[in-house]
């Protein structure tokens, strides 16, 4: 099971959900694993603080790995085989894509703020553009009655 995240209350929701699944399937005799993904984007102004590409795309998967160490802690993964993965791309809904794909992942569980129609299609939504791109089964973990509209998701700095 693949479980991207970006470390917000939503993803934890959704690393929850992953356990608890693995955990069930793990009783019919699968073997519970989830592997934690987290897709960074190095922005442009590396070289104006001296950086090369290189450097800059270390830096961010150093810092994301310390997220992901962090994410771990309090929650119980007694039983349950976690990987974690933390890398760079521009696109990171066909990054995960791909990874699901190569992983042979049987599921995707993503966390999702719950963006209206309209704020998705002007802000973009990961959660929409791997549903979009992808043919591996995919569920949304998301609060009951959550739901952004466009003004929000404009003013917040979420």
């Amino acid at each position: 099971m693949l479980v991207p995240v970006d470390f917000s209350e939503h993803a934890k929701m959704a690393f929850d959900l992953a356990l608890g699944m693995v955990r069930a399937a793990a009783s019919i005799g699968e073997k519970p694993q989830v592997t934690l993904l987290n897709v960074g984007t190095v922005g442009y102004g590396y070289k104006k603080v001296g950086l090369s590409l290189r450097e800059a795309t270390q830096q961010l998967i150093d810092k994301a790995n310390e997220q992901l160490d962090d994410f771990l802690k309090g929650v119980d993964t007694t039983g349950v085989d976690v990987e974690c993965i933390a890398m760079c791309a521009e696109d990171d809904a066909e990054a995960i894509h791909e990874l699901g794909v190569a992983r042979k992942v049987d599921m995707i569980v993503i966390g999702s703020r719950g963006l209206t129609a309209s704020a998705a299609a002007l802000l973009g939504s990961t959660t929409e553009r791997v549903l979009v791109r992808t043919a591996i089964p995919l569920l949304v973990a998301k609060r009951k009655g959550e739901t952004v509209g466009l003004l929000n998701a404009l003013l917040s700095d979420a």
